[in-house]
């Protein structure tokens, strides 16, 4: 993999769908491939309240049912979790 990953912020809503909406998520992504999200846990029907963070990169990982982190944490373990599963792929295979 060459292409440098980054985080990429969701598109801010508009019209009637801003009413009433919550934080914006981030896209791991190098540009062309999706590599995890992190998502704002809906207060209005959880009553959670913090950051989790989902990749389907070699099996799939989604972290809402555990403890609720920061935005900055959740990211932080969602790169942990990506940069492991790269790691661990055979050179020329590709991740997706």
């Amino acid at each position: 993999m060459s292409a440098r990953l980054r985080w990429k912020m969701h598109a801010k809503k508009t019209g009637l769908m801003a009413i009433g909406a919550g934080p914006r998520g981030s896209d791991y992504t190098d540009g062309v491939n999706w590599y995890a999200t992190v998502y704002a846990h809906s207060t209005r029907h959880t009553g959670i309240k913090g950051w989790y963070w989902v990749s389907t990169l070699a099996e799939h990982r989604n972290t809402c049912n555990e403890k609720p982190v920061d935005e900055a944490t959740a990211k932080a373990q969602a790169q942990a979790y990506v940069k492991a599963q790269l790691a661990a792929l055979p050179r020329n295979q590709s991740p997706l």
